[in-house]
């Protein structure tokens, strides 16, 4: 190879490196994005838990009223029924059956004594003595002794049931005290769940607050980092685009890997090369090949790359920086709002002093040297939705 030849590969590789270090700052431009993103989603996620939470709290304040009626509605029922039972339907029908064996019983009682008496009076007048008499008695007696047996066992019963009856009315009016208790502790229990439930409302609402602040700075966050992008990536494109088109920047592992290698001499021999290699299996595994040869390169700091750096970055940030004052001039107002918005607003101050530090871009080229360009790339494609790649 003479040496132009191997000069102008030399420039090549240092150009195409170049091209890395700020494809890579792209790519952490790309994380800051997505984590700001999650932030504004993560925040917008608990808003939703937050108005789930006061319904369920202003709930609690509908439910211990719900329970008060609840519980006077079933003293109501247990008063109606106490009364049912002690009404004249019941307790006097019951009263008035005990009142009608007893005069039963006092009539009969009254029948078998003038019957004995008018049947000793019938003997001794007709001279047949007591004889028959005697008969006669111990006949009624015996006939009086089970007559009067089953008048006991009916009093017996309707006693009972009585008895049970007044438990049935006993067992209500404990309910009626239960119940009463019930609704009159609900309702003084009221001011102080209100209390608690408004206490809770606004706590969720200051949250929500927080977070809807929180909402605004990650997507403030965002429009930064997206113009910031747009900054880097059009400064890539009018250094390098005519070198390189940047549809082909997708495939910069693979022509670094073909010219270092010694696989091609040039970058149309790059290319041309990398057209050929159409098989799927290949293109994988050359693809996972030049990666980690490149991020070895990368990580060993190489003559190449630190030469493509030191060529390329002042050129780079050259661009970006004229750019740089109008964004970073609004970033003031990305103060504090969450923790986690705070770090996203710091890291895009920060973003905004790498955009003229060379030393910054090389060290992106470091932190994305595990990442293959077009990973970066699409990366990038998640901010702007860009479709070159």
């Amino acid at each position: 190879m003479d040496q132009n030849l191997a000069e102008t590969k030399q420039t090549t590789i240092e150009t195409l490196y170049a091209i890395r270090a700020g494809v890579s700052y792209l790519g952490e431009i790309a994380d800051l994005y997505k984590r700001a993103e999650r932030v504004a989603a993560g925040c917008e996620e608990q808003i939703k838990k937050n108005l789930e939470g006061i319904k369920n709290k202003r709930s609690e304040i509908d439910a211990n009223y719900a329970f008060a009626d609840a519980a006077e509605a079933k003293k109501a029922d247990a008063v109606r029924e106490r009364e049912v039972l002690k009404g004249d339907y019941n307790l006097k029908r019951k009263k008035s059956a005990f009142s009608e064996v007893e005069g039963k019983f006092v009539f009969l009682y009254i029948l078998s004594i003038v019957l004995a008496l008018g049947m000793t009076i019938l003997c001794l007048a007709e001279g047949l003595g007591l004889g028959p008499a005697i008969v006669f008695y111990l006949f009624h007696a015996v006939m009086i002794l089970i007559f009067y047996g089953s008048l006991f066992e009916e009093i017996k019963e309707k006693k009972k049931s009585l008895e049970y009856i007044k438990k049935q009315i006993n067992g209500k009016e404990s309910e009626i005290r239960r119940f009463e208790a019930e609704a009159e502790q609900a309702r003084g229990n009221a001011p102080r769940i209100t209390r608690e439930v408004e206490s809770s409302v606004k706590r969720y609402d200051e949250d929500s607050a927080h977070r809807s602040e929180g909402i605004r700075v990650a997507n403030e966050a965002m429009l930064r980092l997206r113009q910031i992008a747009d900054t880097v990536y059009e400064a890539l494109v009018k250094e390098y685009g005519g070198f390189c088109h940047p549809d082909d920047w997708k495939n910069g592992d693979r022509i670094l890997y073909y010219l270092i290698t010694g696989r091609a001499d040039t970058l149309r021999d790059a290319l041309n090369l990398m057209d050929r290699h159409i098989d799927a299996e290949m293109l994988a595994n050359e693809l996972r090949v030049s990666t980690e040869m490149i991020s070895g390169e990368i990580r060993r700091s190489t003559r190449e790359v630190t030469a493509a750096v030191s060529l390329g970055a002042e050129r780079i940030c050259d661009s970006m920086a004229r750019a740089a004052s109008a964004i970073s001039a609004s970033n003031d107002r990305l103060a504090a709002q969450t923790a986690e918005a705070n770090s996203i607003a710091a890291a895009n101050l920060e973003t905004n002093r790498r955009l003229v530090s060379a030393q910054e871009l090389n060290n992106s080229l470091q932190r994305k040297a595990n990442t293959s360009m077009e990973q970066l790339l699409r990366d990038y494609q998640v901010v702007n939705n860009r479709v070159h790649y």
